[in-house]
Parts: structure tokens; sequence; C-alpha cells
């Protein structure tokens, strides 16, 4: 991770420190898809949520910055190798 200021972060990756985990395309809507990009901008910068429900003390969120407040959420719910990560609305 690298700051970002005000609290959030850049995502990137440990073998290619040009790329940023971002939202694909801005997209404010629900399951849009994760992805890698070489340049920094507000849907590439993250703040780390502790979750507050009693059941999922420990837990974090990741939350964009973006137009829209999106989490990075499992597709389906599932936790299989190869599950795809998708944006959820926040709150």
């Amino acid at each position: 991770m690298q700051d970002a200021g005000s609290g959030y972060y850049f995502i990137i990756p440990y073998n290619d420190s040009t790329k940023y985990l971002g939202i694909a395309g801005g997209s404010k809507d629900n399951n849009a898809a994760v992805e890698l990009w070489d340049s920094s901008g507000d849907n590439r910068r993250w703040k780390l949520e502790e979750t507050m429900a009693p059941a999922e003390l420990g837990t974090y969120e990741l939350e964009s910055v973006g137009k829209a407040a999106m989490s990075i959420d499992l597709e389906h719910d599932n936790s299989d190798n190869g599950t795809w990560l998708v944006t959820w609305a926040s709150r």
C-alpha cells in the first residue's frame, strides 16, 4: 500500500509498482469489476475500515473514495481460488 493522503491508500501489486487497484471505468454500480490500471485517480484510492458488526469484529472493508463509496466484495460471496472481486455500495 502507498499513502494517498487523507487516510486513503493506493493498493499496488508487489510485482509491479506502476499499477493501481481500482474500479473499472470508475463505475458506481454494484458488481463492477476491480482491475489494475497504470494511473492513480480517485477510483483507485482506498480506505481500510474495520467492520463494526459484532459478528464481524476484526474484519475490514476496503472503501473507495470515488464518485460513490464502493467496497470490494467477493463475487457471489464465493471464497474459492480464482473468485472475482467486484464492487458493492458501502453502507
